[in-house]
């Protein structure tokens, strides 16, 4: 990891730039898993998001915001899809 001084404009803009990323990444991957071209072996739990939660806390607080940022982004797309069992609908 590398890092990075920016001003609070450049900042924003990085910010945005990476929530992109994270965004097409985390759609990339629910594609590829509909496809069967990637095992669903890959999604994870509750439990296994709090070992990931708990191993990059103790690589340190940038980590540690760095995956809370990840989840919080791929959670946002996810409860952006039309599908009923996740958004409440019955």
């Amino acid at each position: 990891m590398v890092k990075v001084r920016q001003g609070p404009l450049d900042g924003l803009w990085s910010g945005a730039v990476r929530v992109w990323e994270v965004s097409a990444l985390s759609l990339k991957l629910l594609g590829r898993m509909l496809m069967g071209e990637l095992s669903l072996k890959n999604l994870s739990g509750p439990i296994a998001i709090a070992d990931y939660a708990g191993k990059s806390a103790a690589l340190g607080l940038t980590y540690y915001l760095g995956f809370l940022a990840f989840i919080s982004v791929s959670l946002g797309i996810l409860n952006l899809l039309p599908v009923p069992v996740l958004d409440g609908g019955t």
